[in-house]
């Protein structure tokens, strides 16, 4: 590795390269965002003087609304992580009141330097707000849908554009915040809203696209037709954003838009299904599966409905209540069939790279499978976090974290997206970059039993006991039909020296796994806690017996360390065919 580039800033033991956006430490790189390494460039090249908050701003985020304190407070507490600067250990950069930051420690700066700019960020970012509802409110569901099929539509049509993931933009549902508010919020370019009226057989749609900078109106329309036209409405609305943005944006390069087209009546029911889906509740589960199923029954080769049920079966195995080689065969049945039809869908082509991950174990294949999608969406925030997962397991660990945090890029207000970025922390030995990114999950959802879930684990790997076990409490109270949210319950007791209360716990859950599955591992994972060794053996091989899909993890999983060196468990592992 080439450590004397002339875009390298040398202080101490650290290198950044504002060239590429790096930070290096004993020629080693260091996980960091962007924006805490703009200010990391912003401060080394002004080396010794004063660098105002507001200079800050206005550097990191011109014309836009910022949340001041939150925003940069939140990119110091990163920076200084990255540096190593916990507690009040201040060795790079001091605090001048409330004034702003000055970097203090011994810098070296290629002459070449002197006045370079910050690295840029190279894609143009759009997020589709979810578009408003005239009509009545039983109507909700087809703005909604309509909402959704245009960023799954936009991300195939511009590989040089990142399109906002759904669950992000969709937090700004009947939001009052102005599009500038929001644009610095979802780091965006561009945004599209726009408003829908179903009136009997007839739907109108309004549509704008604004620039964030300026807040200028780019382009802007409106379709009224028979509401059986829809999918020319949605194609009308993506190719004239496409030909705006392809004259706004410089070398920017349009790709495939078309819309797969079903009657209007199957499709309606597909854009409930996405409705129900998109609130992952239980009844809201249910509901979003049989109206999947009527889609699939109305139209077999009807190619979303097909790729979408296959990914929820997928979700579905991994949460529990369902036996994995029954929900998995209806995931690869489903999945192949919409790849037979469309050999580029991306929810079908990700949900066969689950299936190899978590039941094949043909770590290779699916590999393929993740490169290819995001080849052919690179704003498929799920095809980022699957492939993260996968990499975890082949214990590339950087490159996890890296994958993680893309998709958390494109995702910027999901809980769900922060909370897989800590857990590829945890499962990558990050534990304080993991509590923070955890921790802004539950900013954004203090209710979300998985983000509960992953800052148990984090607090047991850093011996907070205390912590751990009232996190695991908490999230089991949130989901108390969840065997997965009771098993790890059991276990948090069991640490904090609650046993018999663990015992008890572990006992309902058992009695929960004889009406809906229950992952065997976690059920291994309280026994282990309990001290009960033989149980947790019974149990994981048992995991491994049944195909759980959480089984993968155990070579990577710390909780499992009081299991390694003994043969049982390597011969586990060998199974696993880990590197």
């Amino acid at each position: 590795m080439n450590v004397s580039g002339k875009h390298r800033i040398k202080f101490a033991q650290f290198e950044a390269d504002l060239a590429t956006g790096e930070l290096f430490e004993n020629g080693s790189r260091v996980q960091i965002q962007q924006k805490p390494f703009h200010i990391l460039a912003l401060l080394l090249q002004r080396a010794g003087q004063l660098v105002t908050r507001q200079e800050l701003h206005e550097k990191l985020w011109p014309s836009t609304f910022v949340q001041k304190d939150l925003s940069l407070n939140t990119a110091m507490r990163k920076l200084r992580l990255a540096l190593g600067e916990t507690g009040r250990t201040r060795q790079f950069i001091e605090t001048v009141g409330s004034r702003g930051y000055r970097f203090v420690a011994p810098v070296s700066i290629p002459e070449s330097l002197a006045n370079a700019q910050l690295p840029s960020r190279q894609r143009v970012r759009l997020a589709v707000l979810p578009f408003e509802n005239l009509g009545k409110e039983d109507s909700e569901y087809f703005s909604d849908g309509l909402t959704e099929q245009l960023i799954a539509l936009m991300g195939r049509a511009h590989r040089g554009v990142s399109v906002i993931a759904p669950v992000s933009s969709m937090q700004y549902k009947r939001t009052s915040k102005p599009t500038a508010q929001i644009g610095h919020e979802l780091r965006a370019d561009y945004i599209l809203g726009g408003s829908v009226l179903l009136d009997g057989a007839r739907v109108r749609v309004t549509a704008k696209l604004i620039r964030c900078a300026d807040q200028t109106v780019v382009w802007s329309d409106s379709f009224s037709r028979d509401e059986r036209d829809i999918f020319l409405i949605q194609e009308g609305i993506t190719r004239q954003i496409s030909r705006s943005m392809l004259k706004a944006i410089p070398g920017l390069t349009e790709g495939n838009a078309s819309a797969h087209t079903t009657s209007s009546g199957t499709y309606q029911k597909f854009l409930k299904a996405c409705y129900f889906g998109h609130k992952w509740t239980e009844p809201a589960f249910r509901r979003a599966i049989d109206y999947f199923e009527q889609v699939i029954a109305e139209d077999p080769g009807y190619v979303p409905a097909l790729g979408c049920y296959a990914y929820m079966y997928a979700a579905m195995a991994q949460y529990g209540g369902m036996d994995p080689n029954a929900t998995y065969e209806l995931v690869r049945s489903y999945a192949s069939r919409a790849v037979e039809i469309d050999p580029d869908y991306d929810y079908a082509l990700v949900s066969l790279a689950q299936y190899h991950i978590f039941h094949s174990l043909e770590w290779r294949a699916a590999e393929a499978i993740l490169q290819r999608t995001l080849t052919i969406n690179p704003s498929f925030a799920l095809a980022y976090t699957t492939y993260g997962q996968l990499l975890t397991l082949m214990q590339r660990s950087s490159e996890s974290v890296a994958m993680v945090r893309r998709a958390a890029d494109l995702d910027p207000a999901s809980p769900v997206s922060r909370a897989l970025v800590a857990c590829a922390e945890y499962f990558a030995g990050q534990y304080a970059e993991a509590q923070l990114n955890v921790s802004e999950a539950l900013e954004m959802d203090p209710n979300f039993p998985t983000s509960l879930t992953v800052l148990g684990w984090i607090s047991e790997a850093e011996g907070q006991i205390g912590a751990a076990s009232a996190a695991y409490e908490r999230a089991a109270g949130l989901a108390p039909q969840s065997g997965l949210m009771l098993a790890h319950h059991a276990r948090g007791l069991a640490l904090a020296g609650r046993k018999d209360e663990a015992s008890k716990v572990l006992d309902s859950v058992l009695a929960l796994r004889r009406q809906a599955y229950v992952p065997s591992y976690a059920i291994s994972l309280a026994y282990l806690a309990i001290g009960n060794r033989e149980e947790a053996f019974r149990w994981l091989m048992a995991a491994f017996d049944e195909k759980c899909p959480w089984r993968v993890f155990c070579g990577v999983d710390p909780k499992f360390r009081p299991l390694y060196g003994d043969p049982r468990f390597e011969s586990l592992r060998k199974c696993l065919e880990l590197p």
